[in-house]
């Protein structure tokens, strides 16, 4: 009773002032004058240890107010100072288009420069599996705009752009909503082929039957066009969404080549050596970009000799199977570039010498068309669409349809149309890890069930008689049931973390680049943040970009890109490693590979990356460089190509196994292990196979072939990895019914066209290794591995 009627008199004084005064002020009454009283009630002692307590945390609230009261208004400064400037602008992607799954540039500019209190530009997106991270871009001594590269996991999804104070504290944050994007954006499936297209607008989406109007399946080919080079990656990661390029010389807009940076060709030109597609149109003005020190002069496929005028165009008539001229026979001639040839393969030859020709830069190609395609009667020719096509090495929309039709409805039920989709499912296939099936659930569940009540029952009611018992039996059950599934997880779950790896090591003779792409599974028993990363290769002189990251898998199916599912609510942070300054190292990747220094100069790598218990979580990592390895082959073929001879030599200090030499239509089959350094022939050591029946059919133990067809849900690794290596040249998607855009960069089809020969062989030794937290190899944790080794050799004519 006393303590109610304390408790109103204190609220009668204090009735005029503010309620946190009042509450205070009463707190501070009852503990000077009751709390301590030796008459209180003692039924009211749990009442006075209430508002003891009570009094104790007010007093810490009111002390950590008074003391952080400063702190919240320099906060809240520095946020209307930030704030005010506000974001001007925000370009993702090239020319604004979106490939989900691909490293993409983004550009963010701000109204004003940020102040140098400013220390971090934060960009939040989602992944493949739809978590959030981060990547950081620092404001060293103050910026207005800021560029880097991403990849967005899913399409239409908001972004969320923040700055980061020196302590690290959020100051400004604006959420890019996805209906902001769309407005000014464009997102496209992760495979999708986008070309990109520099100089005069080929309208490439109207001349190759892709007009956006029109069909818009996922592998329909989206061209851009690029007025504006201001936006352009700077690396050759930059252009990871890219298929190909194609630029004109002759009616540029806005002098678009004048106005590329060196940064942006060394950027392309690193691109092409990387395994890109470059087509390159020019005859009045070749002279001008491809004479010595031209800006396009690295890029020339042959000499060049001067410019001429042609004005019989009949062989390229036939050429693309035209029916009408190009030219009229009394009009004015074209212009066209006069070059060597040497050096390249020269695909058509008109009177005046090459007019269409390749060379290889690296693991790409360019191709080199001696007339402008942007040349007014080149772009009214009826046939201009078709040799459009043929420069793109592209096929038209019929063709592709008829493919596409023998796809569609068979595997869009598993969840995936493109083969590494069906990577993705065989490393997830760990030794150690068993699925327990839904029959052992349900059966455990029932006899559960059983147990706990009629058996219960009977035995207590008939058999002891003592129904009291069950406080003693149903615990015991419950808890042999829970120790069953307890003792079921852990054996089929293994204690440690496990790897399952998959990569592929590139060397070209030619260059000594050296590329190695690699695919990972990691299984992790209990919940932990890890940060992840590719260690440095000991076969690389000089490593010019380096990345790991998250794999998505394309499509809408389960866990795909396409899924419209939300954010989770995990989060990670993507880290950039920006290696010695670029000035330290040559900028051409001919140059690099006399480097004999170990260096990186950037790349990027997961921190804090969110393990969920007994689950494994996908990844993907490329590392490009120099190196010092010297296959030195000596491989001659006959006039037509049919017959190939030489020796070669295994670079690597260890066996190469299973080794094939691909050449033209010919698989030359290793009859055994090529040893570490060892020099081999190629007329004594192997057997001669078709190269279609090498993918497609099975060698039996009699020496006779036999058809197999493709299993799309096998998980045979070594097929899978062979049909991406050579998919276009295995006629691989009519043949597996799949498409091979997401990973197409591994496809080395190409370079078989160029004299070039590719041995392909597999080692058991990782090459590529993946650190966790900076210190532990996951080498170790290998449950398995596969490594692929491919050597790119030149080949001479007799």
């Amino acid at each position: 009773m006393s303590g109610r009627l304390i408790l109103a008199n204190s609220l009668s004084d204090h009735a005029g002032r503010s309620r946190q005064f009042q509450i205070f002020n009463y707190f501070k009454y009852i503990s000077m004058r009751q709390l301590f009283d030796r008459d209180f009630d003692a039924n009211d002692h749990f009442f006075r240890h209430v508002l003891a307590v009570g009094l104790a945390v007010w007093v810490s609230i009111c002390s950590l107010q008074e003391c952080g009261a400063s702190t919240s208004a320099r906060w809240q400064e520095g946020y209307e100072k930030v704030n005010s400037l506000g974001l001007k602008s925000v370009n993702l992607g090239i020319a604004n288009q979106i490939v989900v799954g691909h490293w993409v540039p983004i550009h963010v500019e701000f109204n004003q420069v940020l102040p140098e209190t400013i220390n971090q530009l934060v960009i939040t997106v989602p992944d493949g599996a739809g978590i959030r991270h981060r990547y950081l871009i620092d404001n060293a001594g103050g910026n207005q705009s800021f560029s880097n590269v991403i990849r967005l996991g899913r399409s239409a999804s908001p972004i969320d752009i923040s700055l980061l104070d020196k302590d690290q504290q959020v100051v400004f944050s604006q959420r890019w909503h996805a209906s902001t994007i769309a407005e000014s954006h464009v997102y496209h499936p992760s495979v999708r082929p986008v070309y990109l297209n520099l100089g005069s607008n080929l309208e490439i989406n109207r001349n190759l039957g892709h007009d956006r109007t029109g069909s818009r399946r996922d592998e329909d080919v989206y061209g851009i066009h690029l007025v504006d080079p201001k936006h352009l990656p700077e690396t050759a990661l930059g252009y990871d969404s890219i298929e190909k390029i194609i630029i004109t010389t002759l009616n540029q807009d806005n002098r678009l080549l004048e106005n590329l940076s060196e940064k942006q060709i060394n950027a392309i030109f690193d691109w092409v050596a990387s395994g890109g597609q470059l087509v390159i149109s020019s005859g009045l003005k070749v002279e001008q970009y491809f004479s010595e020190g031209g800006r396009l002069q690295p890029f020339s496929t042959s000499p060049l000799l001067g410019v001429t005028e042609i004005q019989n165009t009949g062989r390229l008539e036939s050429f693309v199977g035209s029916r009408e001229p190009l030219l009229n026979r009394t009009g004015e001639p074209i212009a066209a570039a006069q070059v060597s040839g040497e050096g390249s393969i020269v695909i058509l030859r008109d009177r005046n010498g090459p007019m269409i020709a390749k060379k290889s830069i690296g693991f790409g190609v360019v191709t080199f068309l001696a007339i402008d395609l942007d040349d007014t009667r080149v772009l009214a020719w009826s046939d201009f669409p078709r040799l459009l096509a043929i420069m793109l090495s592209h096929e038209f929309d019929a063709e592709r349809s008829a493919r596409s039709d023998v796809r569609s409805g068979r595997v869009t039920h598993i969840g995936f149309e493109d083969i590494s989709g069906q990577l993705r499912g065989a490393l997830d296939q760990f030794r150690d890890i068993y699925l327990v099936n839904f029959t052992i659930v349900a059966v455990l569940i029932g006899l559960f069930l059983v147990l706990v009540g009629p058996l219960d029952y009977f035995l207590l009611n008939r058999v002891f008689k003592r129904m009291e018992l069950t406080w003693i039996t149903f615990p015991l059950i419950t808890a042999g049931f829970c120790g069953l599934a307890y003792w079921l997880h852990s054996a089929t779950r293994p204690a440690t973390i496990r790897v399952n790896q998959v990569e592929v090591i590139d060397v070209d003779e030619t260059t000594q680049l050296i590329r190695g792409s690699v695919w990972a599974h990691i299984f992790s028993p209990t919940d932990r943040n890890c940060e992840l990363q590719l260690s440095e290769n000991r076969f690389a002189a000089y490593t010019d970009s380096q990345w790991f990251s998250w794999q998505g898998l394309p499509g809408t199916g389960l866990g795909g890109m396409q899924n419209q599912s939300n954010w989770r609510g995990a989060e990670y942070t993507v880290t950039e490693n920006p290696g010695p300054d670029e000035t330290d190292f040559p900028d051409w990747f001919k140059s690099r590979r006399t480097e004999s220094s170990r260096s990186q100069r950037d790349g990027f790598a997961l921190q804090a990356f969110p393990f969920q218990s007994s689950s494994t979580s996908s990844f993907t990592g490329q590392w490009i460089g120099t190196t010092e390895l010297a296959p030195s082959s000596r491989l001659e073929q006959n006039q037509n190509r049919s017959e190939l001879t030489g020796t070669l030599t295994n670079p690597f200090d260890f066996d190469l196994e299973d080794a094939v030499i691909i050449h033209h239509e010919t698989a030359y089959a290793f009859r055994r292990p090529i040893g570490a350094g060892e020099t081999i022939s190629v007329e004594s050591d192997t057997r001669r196979r078709s190269l279609r029946s090498f993918f497609t059919n099975v060698r039996k133990a009699d020496g006779e072939d036999t058809r197999k067809s493709w299993d799309i849900y096998s998980f045979e690794i070594p097929d899978i990895v062979e049909m991406m290596m050579f998919f276009d040249v295995a006629n691989g998607q009519f043949y597996t019914k799949l498409s091979n855009q997401y990973v197409s960069d591994i496809d080395l089809s190409h370079l078989l066209e160029l004299d070039r020969a590719i041995l392909v062989g597999r080692t058991k030794q990782a090459v590529s290794t993946i650190m966790l937290d900076q210190q532990q190899s996951l080498t170790d944790s290998l449950d398995q591995q596969w490594t692929f080794v491919r050597i790119t050799l030149p080949v001479a004519s007799k």
